[in-house]
């Protein structure tokens, strides 16, 4: 939970609130056979920092700085206390001593320890369970790329964050990223027709967001498509809000989206359906399917469909949708990932609005139209296709190591029907718009490449995180417009009635051909000074050029800039943190 933007004497401070513990009421079976103190991480080494303090509030402590869940009756653990533990140390070996004299032991299995009393005959045990950042929740996540990289919780983030997770995506019936925008804290939508949206936060554009933190350039008023991006492809969308110049490069201060794509992360076949019937006539279905290709499960795959047909509220307007996703991933090895994926959506409106209604009369006064009016003909469409394919390949060394190439590549293609009407319209007699109409071919086509390596290490006797990476973007964007013919009057616009004909096209022209390539390294490192202490510093170098004509303009624009990144976060206690960053 976060406080964004509290008032104090006349300034503005953040205060970030970490999630709280919860009771988690599973019961799982014990043996006596099973309270042994091995464990499958005994050769795993952590920096323990553990004061003397009931047992209790040490095992809270202890599941933060292991990374390990904590199952035990709480009950067990009253009145009991510990002598603590300090230094680097194997699980193992921290557990002994921090068990020390308490008439318990332990089990391991995975990343779930059970406490147990050495003298106890009981067969179940509610648990607790317990992170090193906080109990999961359908509505939030414990990890967050979008603005270091360094895969850091909400409350570690020296940012203003927001989550929307595939569950309450789910529960709002969020259906774009659109929707995703007006619900989101901080960032708004402002609507240029029925087709395409711009975002902003803090005063400044959203010039480009972020698929599984791969920057993606993109320009509102060519986006065919991208405000329109389904929902049912991503496991949840983050919101960082301020420069995140460390991993976008060229940009505005506004904020970064980044879309979290689903993966197959199911060893077992698991999957929903979903059918939907709503108002004006709209129909939607959804598949969201995994299953192992294996008897192992180490081969994974997972199909997400879409399809959604209706009219509006807004006179001959009907909208159809199709998406289609699919995702393989593989274990290599017990430390080697290998994703490949693909997704595809289909638009294909009906009667799309380009630009709005007058809003004044040609005498002064303000004109009253019924929410169903429109500008559009029945022929008019703002059509497009969004394609992407991905390769991501990870690799776990030992010591908490971990190296990620992803490669990525982007089409959007626009084919674009459109019809504007302008002028000073009669109040009288209805005369007065004028006919602008347009076709437009639009292709975007982006190639991506990103190569991170993240771990931590330690120093001055604390453990501590560090990112090294370095990214290539290439973006290709051409346009061709039609000369046409045959173009009718509007007539009177009192009696618009959408079968206004479509004009003759002729022979295209070429408007834009640029191509834009940025080219970046980075680095980020958070330190722990003390244990409430912590200090987030990194950098970016920035390459960035565009070539090419935009309606016989020329543009060639290059760069070597540096951007710097800090921040600080200090832990009041443990349900307060206070940050700054620059």
């Amino acid at each position: 939970m976060k406080i964004d933007f509290l008032q104090i004497g006349g300034r503005f401070i953040t205060i970030a609130l970490p999630m709280m513990f919860v009771l988690n009421l599973t019961a799982i079976p014990i043996s006596m056979a099973e309270t042994s103190g091995t464990a499958s991480h005994t050769s795993e080494t952590h920096n323990y920092n553990i004061a003397a303090q009931p047992l209790g509030e040490a095992m809270i402590e202890f599941g933060k700085q292991s990374g390990l869940q904590i199952s035990t009756d709480t009950a067990m653990l009253a009145n009991k206390r510990t002598a603590g533990v300090q230094g680097v140390l194997s699980i193992h070996q921290a557990l002994d001593i921090l068990l020390a004299n308490t008439g318990l032991t332990y089990r391991i299995n995975g990343t779930m320890l059970t406490l147990i009393e050495i003298d106890s005959n009981a067969t179940k045990l509610p648990t607790v369970q317990v992170s090193a950042t906080g109990i999961k929740s359908d509505y939030t996540t414990d990890q967050l790329n979008t603005g270091t990289g360094l895969g850091l919780s909400a409350q570690e983030t020296p940012q203003s964050v927001s989550v929307i997770t595939q569950q309450r995506i789910e529960d709002q019936d969020m259906r774009s990223l659109t929707d995703v925008v007006i619900n989101a804290t901080g960032v708004s939508a402002k609507e240029f027709d029925s087709s395409r949206h711009g975002f902003a936060a803090r005063g400044f554009d959203i010039d480009n967001y972020q698929i599984d933190g791969v920057p993606i350039t993109w320009d509102a008023g060519w986006s065919a498509g991208e405000t329109q991006t389904d929902t049912s492809l991503y496991e949840r969308v983050e919101v960082v809000r301020g420069a995140t110049g460390l991993l976008t490069g060229a940009g505005n201060p506004s904020a970064s989206i980044n879309l979290v794509r689903k993966h197959a992360d199911s060893k077992e076949f698991t999957g929903s359906v979903s059918l939907g019937v709503s108002r004006w006539n709209t129909y939607n279905a959804t598949t969201d399917l995994s299953t192992p290709l294996n008897h192992d499960g180490s081969v994974r795959g997972r199909i997400v469909a879409s399809y959604e047909d209706g009219e509006s509220y807004v006179d001959f307007a009907e909208e159809k949708k199709q998406v289609f996703y699919a995702v393989l991933d593989a274990d290599l090895t017990e430390r080697t990932l290998l994703s490949i994926g693909a997704s595809y959506q289909d638009n294909d409106p009906t009667a799309s609005r380009w630009g709005g209604l007058p809003t004044w009369f040609s005498d002064g006064t303000r004109t009253d139209w019924d929410r169903s009016k429109t500008t559009a003909a029945k022929w008019s469409s703002w059509a497009s296709t969004n394609k992407s394919y991905f390769v991501n390949l990870s690799h776990k060394f030992a010591q908490d190591w971990e190296i990620k190439l992803s490669a990525n590549h982007f089409e959007n293609v626009g084919d674009l029907h459109l019809l504007f009407l302008f002028g000073q319209l009669d109040r009288t007699t209805g005369l007065g718009l004028n006919p602008f109409p347009a076709r437009y071919d639009s292709t975007r086509e982006q190639n991506n490449i990103d190569l991170q390596l993240t771990g931590y290490f330690n120093w001055l006797g604390r453990e501590h995180e560090l990112i090294l990476g370095a990214s290539n973007s290439k973006q290709e964007h051409v346009t061709y417009s039609y000369a046409s013919t045959g173009v009718a009057s509007v007539g009177n616009f009192y009696n618009w009635d959408g079968s206004y004909p479509e004009p003759i096209w002729g022979a295209r022209t070429k408007g834009i051909d640029v191509t834009t390539e940025q080219k970046g390294f980075y680095a980020a490192t958070r330190l722990s000074l003390t244990e409430k202490l912590k200090v987030i510093l990194g950098g970016r170098i920035t390459d960035w050029e565009e070539v090419g004509t935009s309606n016989g303009t020329a543009v060639n624009y290059g760069d070597n800039v540096f951007t710097p990144y800090a921040g600080g976060l200090y832990d009041l206690n443990d349900m307060h943190t206070v940050y700054a960053s620059y």
